[in-house]
């Protein structure tokens, strides 16, 4: 009976010890001693092996390109999916250039900095006194870029938005040409007389005498108050409780709420 007993427990320990080294793979039990999940796959857990996508490779002598298996060949490194020579090619935007003397990436390109530019990813010339605007090359001697588009650079101006104006007699507001008129100022993107009107919040509202901005609004301080942007009535006794007014002999504020 004895021995009966010590049998079955030595078969119930290793059925144990088995279950407890397995692991789940997709929908699949595995061996994790023997095995290796690769994304969901049972694959060989040989020494050296690593994964690579759905595949397990031997990374002494092969390289994981983006989940494709390459050669580990010396010199290599990945570019994409591929593996090339670092030392006499080139890895452009995930594509296999040439590394010519004197090159460099542009987008998936090599380009001869010497005497070409990039400009967002675009081979241009690199002619004297020429700059990048967006994806083309401009002459910053006589022209100007605003926004990524190539305008004049006439005497006086200046960028507004993508466009150029002249500032002497206009203003900007917003990246919105205006007038430049005297007394004038920028309220969003509009221009407004600030000697009889007022800006609140960018919106264009009376400068009456007695009032002041209430969030978009205009509103008078004397007999008005402003709670939090909403206009409320300045009652003797009153102050603010959130966006609301409230008497704080009687009342108290609690948190934002009157309590």
């Amino acid at each position: 009976m004895i021995l009966y007993f010590s049998i079955a427990y030595l078969l119930c320990f290793q059925v144990a010890d088995s279950f407890y080294k397995r692991g789940i793979c997709g929908n699949r039990r595995y061996d994790y001693r023997i095995q290796r999940c690769c994304g969901g796959v049972i694959t060989s857990n040989a020494q050296g092996t690593s994964c690579c996508g759905t595949k397990a490779y031997d990374y002494r002598n092969q390289r994981c390109c983006g989940g494709v298996i390459t050669s580990n060949a010396q010199g290599t490194s990945c570019c994409g999916t591929k593996a090339y020579d670092y030392r006499n090619q080139r890895c452009c935007g995930g594509v296999i250039t040439s590394n010519a003397q004197g090159t460099s990436c542009c987008g998936t390109k090599a380009y001869d900095y010497r005497n070409q530019r990039c400009c967002g990813g675009v081979i241009t010339s690199n002619a004297q006194g020429t700059s990048c605007c967006g994806t083309k090359a401009y002459d910053y001697r006589n022209q100007r870029c605003c926004g990524g588009v190539i305008t004049s650079n006439a005497q006086g101006t200046s960028c507004c938005g993508t466009k150029a104006y002249d500032y002497r007699n206009q203003r900007c507001c917003g990246g919105v040409i205006t007038s430049n008129a005297q007394g004038t100022s920028c309220c969003g993107t509009k221009a407004y007389d600030y000697r009889n009107q007022r800006c609140c919040g960018g919106v264009i509202t009376s400068n009456a005498q007695g009032t002041s901005c209430c969030g978009t609004k205009a509103y008078d301080y004397r007999n008005q108050r402003c709670c939090g942007g909403v206009i409320t009535s300045n009652a003797q006794g009153t102050s603010c409780c959130g966006t609301k007014a409230y008497d704080y002999r009687f009342q108290r504020c609690c948190g934002g709420v009157i309590c």
